[in-house]
């Protein structure tokens, strides 16, 4: 009758599991609609029933380890089972698979988001209370073999939720009211009689919610921060050998994986504060880093003999195949850490020779490690998840000093750039974002010797190709005639996506930073290709209110190619004008854009006799944009021009001052004439539009200027067409700020050439001197009241009475 009864349980059991199982099938089709009725569902498998501690202990089989384990009576009366522990876990990682299914969906876990959209559907945010606490009920259960998915479904909520603001307080997160039952759901696991798999899971997740920002006092911080940096000081004293013997790795490779994601973190823009707290121990987490890193390049490259001769750190050749996956986990991470360490003074110290009797390795050796890792994760198949983070790592290695020596000879720059082509060619948009980074550091690092032979050249002919390939394809309007149907339709689709953004504007920053690296001869070769990219790139963007973050980074760009210097490069140069002053005569929008690229070209280009015609066109195209009479344009033609005289005068460069002078020239009767009409317009009705008013100073400015930097002889004559049309904006019945601009130019001129000065103020017509006279009394006589007002706030009456200390 016992054994009967034991098999009935069982097919209980069974029949219940079954039924979940369905569950789970149903779960995938229907949790975008509903993820509140799953969220329920779970969270009752985690409620149900309460364990009878009275009951015998039975050994689950828990992964080989033998776990203390409560069960439930079974009431043979009740069809329905009340789930053991292993249904409970089930239904958490179900609860995990809710995570994973709709992680893609960013209102889930923004509660702004959701509300926003509440009317569409449930979202999982709305459940956040549920979810944490079937978290921390899990994780903090009596039941050990649970706390371990408990943790880890803690750490999904920090990762997934943990950057959701408070709509109800601003500059808050959603996750800070929960910080309590995270705390409690972490801590018990870092103690000394927690599980193995409790600890090595809550390492990653303690550091996801430390660098949360959900804690901001650094008290805190170092309090929880404090509880792996214990583990990792008795790193190789930990022992879990009741366990079994791969536990004593898993945990390892935990502390150090979670220590390297923090080391990263640290390292970005967000999260140096938590710098100062892992600084101390970066010396001994290099060594423990490069270690593992040792053991994981043992097992993946070498056969069982080597293995089994291999003084490894962290495992035994009896465990390696147990072992295997917990390094799977952990060298990505530690990868990237110590990559990014290449090149520090951290880097530079030498290893002190271990306890095991192992011997310092040269840092050189180190970086070859490194380097091969990186390379072999990228032609791994089953390694093609962490390709992103591998192509971070290599950036890191060869934008180094190392890529100077020989250690990376062009042979193996060669594979290097086809295992990165590769990756280009298969990867999603953010894996080639990624690699227009690589070769974005990889040009603005790399010293030029490196590449200065014709093997160094082919080196660059694919790099240069790879980043012209991914422009092409992200902006097909640089290339019209090779468009094809699914580029069309991918632009289209992805053209307000942030990481398509990104790609683009590393595409043009990699672009801009190849002429760093050509010798005179690939610059003559390859110049003229990357100022045609780059000129189109500016208009297209100018032209493209959805590409229009990529105008600055183009304009610098082309600002930036006038350092160069070589009578090819000249040439170059030359044609980034023609190009420029091409689009600016087709397009008014770009004329914005581009004016102020084509005013720092002219400043920094080399001016000789030869450029003439060049200069002409110039001047023709700066007059033709005046005689448009647009406001907008003519400012900044104005203050290109006040730019060049300036650079001209502070470099002393005589070149620059006939340019400048030429310019001034040619354009001092087209001011006039607007200045004029701008005048007229005031004396009819008054200028009143803001643009006007600039523009007119602007003018005003520029005939200034002129007659300035004119040399003495030529003075009184521009002084007798300067004097003029200054007079003539003078309004003394209603003064603006024109009036003023140009009475202060007026009063400063008649100080710095008094007798110029008098003999053009007698040329006037009797109107024009009146105006100026009146204009003059008038400022005179506010100057006098101002001081007179200063004068009497400045006086104090007394208010002591004397008179009756006059006796």
């Amino acid at each position: 009758l016992e054994a009967i009864r034991q098999i009935q349980t069982c097919l209980r059991l069974e029949r219940r599991r079954r039924h979940i199982k369905r569950r789970q099938f149903h779960l995938q089709g229907t949790i975008g609609s509903s993820p509140h009725v799953w969220t329920r569902i779970h969270g009752r498998k985690d409620d149900e029933g309460t364990e009878d501690k009275n009951n015998d202990e039975e050994d689950e089989g828990n992964s080989g380890m033998l776990q203390s384990v409560t069960v439930q009576k079974v009431d043979d009366t009740d069809d329905t089972f009340v789930p053991r522990w292993r249904t409970k876990l089930f239904a958490m990682e179900c609860v995990r698979r809710i995570f994973f299914l709709v992680a893609d969906k960013p209102e889930h876990f923004d509660l702004i988001l959701a509300q926003g959209k509440s009317a569409e559907g449930d979202f999982l945010v709305f459940n956040l209370n549920a979810l944490v606490r079937m978290a921390f009920s899990v994780a903090t259960s009596e039941v050990e073999p649970l706390r371990p998915v408990g943790v880890a479904a803690m750490k999904d909520i920090v990762e997934l939720f943990g950057k959701a603001g408070d709509p109800d307080y601003d500059n808050h997160l959603l996750l800070e009211l929960y910080q309590a039952q995270i705390k409690s759901a972490l801590t018990p696991a870092f103690e000394a009689e927690s599980i193995p798999s409790a600890t090595a899971a809550a390492c990653p997740a303690l550091v996801s919610f430390v660098t949360s920002n959900l804690i901001t006092d650094e008290k805190g911080i170092g309090k929880m921060l404090n509880l792996l940096f214990g583990l990792f000081d008795h790193l190789g004293k930990l022992n879990y050998r009741s366990y079994n013997e791969r536990a004593t790795t898993m945990v390892q490779l935990s502390v150090l994986s979670s220590l390297a994601s923090l080391y990263s973190h640290s390292c970005t823009s967000g999260g140096q504060k938590f710098f100062a707290f892992i600084e101390p121990h970066i010396p001994r987490l290099k060594k423990q880093w490069l270690n593992l890193l040792r053991d994981y390049a043992v097992i993946k490259t070498q056969n069982k003999p080597t293995q089994k001769n291999y003084n490894a750190h962290f495992f035994n050749s009896g465990t390696v195949d147990a072992v295997t996956d917990y390094y799977l986990a952990a060298w990505p991470s530690v990868l990237l850490a110590c990559s990014s360490l290449v090149g520090t003074h951290y880097w530079e110290e030498k290893e002190s020779p271990s306890d095991n009797g192992d011997v310092a390795v040269d840092e050189k050796e180190n970086f070859v490690l490194l380097l091969g890792l990186a390379l072999f994760s990228l032609v791994d198949s089953e390694q093609a998840q962490h390709t992103s983070l591998s192509l971070k790592a290599l950036a890191h290695l060869l934008g180094s000093k190392y890529i100077q020596q020989d250690l990376v000879p062009h042979v193996m720059f060669k594979e290097i750039a086809d295992t990165i082509k590769s990756s280009l060619e298969m990867g999603t948009p953010d894996i080639k974002l990624e690699v227009m980074n690589l070769i974005q550091k990889l040009a603005s690092t790399v010293p030029p010797q490196y590449f200065d032979n014709s093997s160094g050249e082919g080196l660059l002919y694919d790099l240069l190709g790879m980043t012209m390939g991914v422009l092409a394809f992200y902006i097909p309007q640089l290339f019209p005639e090779r468009q094809a149907t699914p580029v069309k339709t991918l632009a289209k689709s992805v053209q307000d996506d942030g990481t398509i953004k990104e790609l683009q504007s590393a595409a043009v920053g990699a672009i801009s930073a190849f002429p760093a690296l050509f010798n005179s001869s690939m610059r003559s070769k390859y110049g003229p290709t990357l100022i045609y990219i780059l000129v189109k790139v500016c208009e297209i963007s100018t032209e493209n209110p959805q590409l229009g973050f990529l105008v600055s980074p183009t304009s610098e760009a082309l600002k930036n190619l006038t350092k160069f210097e070589g009578a090819e490069w000249e040439e170059i140069v030359d044609q980034v004008l023609v190009h420029i002053l091409e689009i600016i005569r087709r397009s008014r929008m770009a004329s914005a854009t581009l004016l102020p690229v084509l005013f720092s070209v002219l400043t920094d280009m080399n001016h000789s006799q030869s450029k003439k015609h060049l200069h002409q066109t110039v001047i023709a195209s700066l007059i033709e944009i005046l005689d448009l009479k647009d406001a907008k344009l003519s400012v900044v033609v104005m203050t290109g021009i006040r730019s060049i005289v300036t650079a001209s005068i502070s470099r002393g460069d005589q070149d620059l001052k006939d340019i400048s002078g030429r310019l001034i020239r040619e354009l001092s009767s087209h001011v006039l004439f607007q200045l004029q009409e701008l005048g007229n317009v005031q004396q009819r009705s008054g200028i009143t539009d803001a643009e006007d008013l600039n523009l007119a100073t602007e003018f005003v400015r520029f005939l200034v200027l002129a007659q300035t930097i004119a040399p003495p002889p030529s003075q009184p004559a521009l002084l007798s067409v300067v004097l003029p049309s200054l007079v003539s904006l003078l309004r003394p019945q209603s003064k603006n700020a024109i009036h003023d601009l140009s009475l202060q130019i007026l009063m400063k001129l008649a100080q710095t050439q008094t007798a110029e000065f008098k003999v053009e103020l007698l040329k006037l017509a009797d109107k024009e001197r009146i105006a100026l006279e009146t204009s003059i009394k008038q400022t005179m006589i506010q100057q006098q009241a101002a001081q007179q007002a200063a004068v009497a706030t400045e006086r104090k009456p007394l208010t002591l009475d004397f008179s009756k200390y006059s006796k």
